[in-house]
């Protein structure tokens, strides 16, 4: 089988820059992003119509044509995720218990629609497919995950995509998180949620498991980051669905080319 990755990123105002804590400016991000539509392959882009144009207009350094690049604009209250998560995360965040049960002041504790948008990748790769049926295998990348200038043609490299398992980068070879509700609560993690690559015909069983241990974990009182979510989700399915490689923060960006 040939293999055919389809690129999925996406960039949404959730108010970072107002946040008293890990603000960010959405020109910074922009600026990040610029490195990440620079990669000279197939992608789909999810934005709000703020951004719209600026994103083209990085995109179209190395797309002119717009023949390799979806631009697909939708409003932050109709992703996927924010409909179906964001009054319970609200919700949880704010009330007296959670606020009582959380030890760190950051934004999966704090932020409703941080979660929402991390929330959503999995639910972006389904559409993006919806939109690229061809695509063997949807890689998700961050927006503001390529944080240093280049240009970068034919990557991800096709050698190191796996045909029938989720590539997830990961801190440590096994995923070992014991209690949930501690381990959601706290900064370890293992799995990284910047980037990672899942075969087309299981994205609908993943985003579907993923969603259970959301829901699972709202529904005991507790929530964390998107990359706590895919740990939990890891330790209760067959590790053979999965390839963890080993690589620190954003090393991939480089081993993938």
């Amino acid at each position: 089988m040939d293999i055919k990755p389809l690129l999925i990123t996406a960039l949404y105002d959730i108010g970072r820059d107002n946040w008293n804590h890990y603000t960010m400016s959405y020109n910074t991000y922009l600026s990040w992003m610029r490195n990440t539509l620079r990669i000279d392959d197939e992608m789909v882009i999810f934005t709000e119509s703020k951004f719209i144009d600026q994103i083209k207009e990085y995109r179209s350094e190395v797309d002119p044509n717009g023949d390799k690049t979806i631009y697909i604009v939708q409003p932050l209250e109709e992703l996927y995720a924010y409909k179906r998560w964001f009054n319970e995360l609200d919700q949880l965040q704010s009330s007296e218990m959670f606020q009582q049960k959380k030890s760190f002041d950051v934004p999966e504790m704090n932020q409703p629609l941080y979660n929402v948008i991390m929330f959503n990748k999995l639910y972006w790769l389904r559409e993006a497919l919806w939109k690229t049926p061809d695509a063997t295998h949807l890689v998700w990348l961050d927006a503001g995950g390529i944080r240093n200038e280049r240009s970068i043609a034919n990557w991800p490299n096709r050698s190191k995509i796996i045909k029938d398992q989720i590539l997830h980068f990961s801190h440590k070879p096994t995923v070992n998180i014991g209690d949930i509700e501690h381990y959601a609560l706290s900064q370890i993690r293992h799995i990284q949620g910047t980037a990672f690559v899942v075969p087309s015909h299981m994205i609908d069983w993943y985003a579907h498991e993923v969603a259970k241990t959301v829901d699972e974990c709202i529904a005991q009182g507790f929530i964390g980051s998107d990359e706590k979510m895919f740990d939990i989700t890891y330790t209760k399915q067959d590790p053979s669905k999965f390839h963890l490689e080993v690589q620190d923060w954003r090393q991939y960006y480089d081993w993938f080319l």
